[in-house]
């Protein structure tokens, strides 16, 4: 959800690796993510009107998938 003014929000990534398409945008992107674990924060400070930013951590974990090998339909697996 968009963030209403004059509050302003910003991405922060604590750690693990990936970049953000606009840090400031709620809906920002999150390309060039490693297999493992990258965490953000999501801080809106809303200036003079709050007691402080409001946070909200996200953790992305991404797994690393192994190819299976598929023999061939025509192979039988027999060598003679």
């Amino acid at each position: 959800t968009a963030v209403a003014l004059p509050a302003q929000g910003t991405w922060t990534i604590l750690s693990g690796a990936g970049s953000l398409s606009d840090p400031t945008a709620a809906n920002a992107v999150l390309t060039g993510v490693g297999v493992g674990q990258t965490v953000l924060t999501w801080s809106v400070d809303n200036g003079p009107c709050s007691a402080g930013p409001l946070l909200d951590t996200v953790v992305v974990t991404l797994f690393e998938i192994e190819a299976q090998a598929d023999a061939d339909a025509g192979q039988s697996g027999d060598a003679g």
